[in-house]
């Protein structure tokens, strides 16, 4: 005789969810490299811009989903609300400003591991001085195994001009401290302020406060083609607004140090998109780098739900 079953939401599946959503971000963001770069590469439009249209773009995308679903007319407008709005927009523009600079200063590779090294690090210190407890140890291994890889991933960063390099390590250090303050801030959601509403009116706000900086680098869009704007579309839209929706839907339910670690998908996927697309190649150590970052991932992994009988 069939029985009925009531599917039951668990904190392990919770959990599951919210580390599976963080992973997608991270694969989402490393396709926006790619776009990026083409985008650069077919127009005359700078670094900063690209971020500010991405910014505003993405905004604009989540604002409209949260009209359609109502998200807009039962945000409370209070001063919680505002507060973390415009931080986590101020800190969004931050961090996406703070790291094109670093590459023209210091170039990708360092401008990479600083950035993109400096955020985990930063989550986990913060989090052991905040709950006064060190990290488990399989957080701490998996941290370890995600810097050597990406360092190894990125390759040995070079640097021109002492003082440049400097300076661009600064801001590689100032954006990846920024990616960890907007981890750690939106790990506790405000109630009544849903993803869809805080990343529309936050990144709107960051891509306004990075357009002054857009217009001085160049921001040109005329003779910009319809292949152009369409992945400006595809960055505001998937590694933008659908990443981050991804990301700060999945945070609360995942400790902050694995959810900045997860974020370390992102040049995984640029890597592989590389060598699929541009017919770029891998070396070995960069492989090894790969395998060390994926080894990251499965070491943080919720553990498997026990079978139920």
């Amino acid at each position: 005789m069939p029985t009925s079953s009531v599917v039951r939401t668990t904190p392990d599946t919770m959990r599951s969810r919210g580390f599976a959503l963080v992973a997608l971000a991270g694969v989402l963001w490393g396709t926006g490299g790619l776009a990026g770069s083409l985008v650069a590469r077919v127009t005359d439009l700078s670094w900063p811009a690209i971020a500010s249209l991405r910014l505003l773009g993405g905004g604009f995308v989540m604002l409209a989903a949260a009209a359609a679903t109502g998200a807009l007319r039962a945000l409370p407008w209070n001063r919680a609300v505002a507060v973390r709005v415009a931080a986590t927009g101020a800190l969004s523009a931050v961090y996406q400003g703070a790291y094109f600079v670093a590459v023209d200063l210091a170039g990708v590779a360092l401008s990479t591991v600083v950035a993109l090294g400096s955020a985990p690090l930063a989550v986990a210190v913060v989090t052991a001085w905040g709950t006064r407890r060190m990290p488990p140890r399989a957080t701490v291994t998996a941290l370890v195994a995600a810097l050597v890889g990406l360092l190894l991933l990125t390759g040995t960063p070079t640097a021109g001009d002492g003082r440049a390099a400097a300076a661009g390590c600064g801001l590689a250090l100032v954006s990846g401290a920024s990616f960890a303050a907007t981890t750690l801030l939106n790990r506790v959601p405000v109630p009544g302020l849903s993803p869809t509403a805080l990343i529309g009116a936050s990144f709107t706000l960051a891509g306004v406060l990075l357009v002054p900086f857009g217009l001085v680098a160049g921001f040109a869009l005329s003779g910009t083609s319809a292949a152009a704007w369409g992945w400006v579309v595809y960055l505001a839209a998937l590694p933008t607004a659908g990443a981050y929706l991804a990301y700060y839907s999945g945070l609360p339910r995942v400790p902050a140090t694995t959810a900045a670690v997860l974020a370390l998908l992102e040049p995984v996927t640029a890597t592989v998109l590389s060598v699929l697309v541009l017919g770029e190649t891998v070396s070995l150590p960069g492989l090894v780098g790969m395998a060390l970052l994926l080894a990251a991932v499965v070491l943080l992994r919720p553990a498997a739900e026990p079978s139920a009988r």
